[in-house]
């Protein structure tokens, strides 16, 4: 049996914040909703994430701020788990 959600290219609906230092978005889940315009995140956690911009990496509680829908490509990611963003900027020891 074919899913058609598994088998989908192209963009993706995604649920976001903006990074309260850089203002660029952080996707952190599908939106798997209806699309309707009113929606709530349900759950007693907190939402703390990490901005995924290599020279901003800010890391903060984003549970009180307003979350958005955003239609973006999903990360191509690599038989070792990392993004090609990762591949981009590697850490060097030292």
């Amino acid at each position: 049996m074919n899913n058609p959600q598994l088998s989908r290219t192209g963009p993706r609906p995604y649920l976001a914040v903006l990074c309260e230092k850089c203002q660029l978005p952080i996707l952190f889940a599908l939106d798997r909703s209806d699309e309707s315009t009113d929606f709530q995140l349900h759950g007693a956690g907190r939402l703390v994430l990490t901005c995924t911009v290599a020279n901003c990496r800010h890391r903060a509680d984003y549970t009180m701020t307003a979350v958005f829908r955003l239609k973006a490509q999903p990360p191509q990611i690599d038989h070792y788990g990392r993004t090609n963003e990762s591949r981009k900027n590697p850490k060097h020891a030292g």
